[in-house]
């Protein structure tokens, strides 16, 4: 009898695979950079991880068209001055100082005026740590700035 059983259609062939990536190889190293990158930012942004030079030396700064007078100090002790128009003195840190140095100064304007006396703690490179001012009639301008490094 000519009755064949049909068979099943036969399956075509495996397309070939294209070679597995290796993600986990991708993502560990994409893992390890961000790592890096974070720790780099966290480094960055605390000023505890940054080396800092000490302080050695600041200036006291008035600014002033007429006259003034005061005084100014640290641990060491204190020094009165007085001027006619704007005046820099600078301080050299003293050893009593290692950790903590402590700076305070004041000037009082000798006339009965409206004008504007300033007065600045600052960086040897002008960059102003601490500053008051005055404009009453013989007024007093007073600042103080604590370095510790």
């Amino acid at each position: 009898m000519g009755n064949k059983i049909p068979r099943p259609p036969e399956m075509p062939p495996e397309a070939p695979q294209p070679a597995k990536k290796k993600t986990g190889l991708y993502i560990g190293i994409v893992l390890i950079g961000i790592i890096v990158i974070g720790a780099i930012a966290v480094i960055a942004s605390n000023p505890s991880f940054v080396p800092r030079t000490k302080i050695t030396q600041i200036q006291i700064k008035v600014e002033y068209s007429g006259e003034w007078q005061g005084a100014y100090g640290d641990q060491t002790g204190i020094s009165s001055w007085s001027g006619q128009g704007p005046k820099t003195i600078t301080l050299n840190r003293p050893s009593q100082a290692e950790a903590i140095w402590i700076i305070s100064a004041n000037a009082q304007k000798m006339d009965g005026s409206g004008n504007t006396l300033r007065l600045m703690i600052t960086k040897t490179d002008g960059t102003i740590l601490k500053e008051g001012s005055t404009n009453a009639a013989y007024g007093v301008a007073q600042i103080a700035y604590t370095i510790q490094d």
